[in-house]
């Protein structure tokens, strides 16, 4: 039974890049410029999801700072009160 396709053509801007995609998809290894292009693509995709992953993380860290901060100046003033 085949697998399922879509297809959709791709239009290289010129001659040049072409050669460099097929160029590149062999020396890496490649057993098709269509393997290497996917691979690109998948690539993409996953550094996408990343950089979102990498932003929520930073908010949580941000998030983190900022309450010590606050908790660190309560213990700061409590402290300073306790001080003859």
């Amino acid at each position: 039974m085949a697998k399922p396709r879509i297809e959709r053509s791709l239009l290289f801007p010129n001659k040049e890049f072409r050669e460099r995609v097929r160029k590149a998809s062999k020396d890496r290894g490649f057993r098709s410029e269509q393997a290497f292009i996917l691979a690109a693509c998948e690539r993409e995709i996953r550094r996408g999801d990343d950089t979102e992953s990498v932003r929520q993380f930073e908010a949580r860290i941000a998030a983190t700072l900022t309450n010590l901060a606050k908790q660190g100046n309560i213990f700061k003033r409590s402290w300073r009160r306790r001080s003859p």
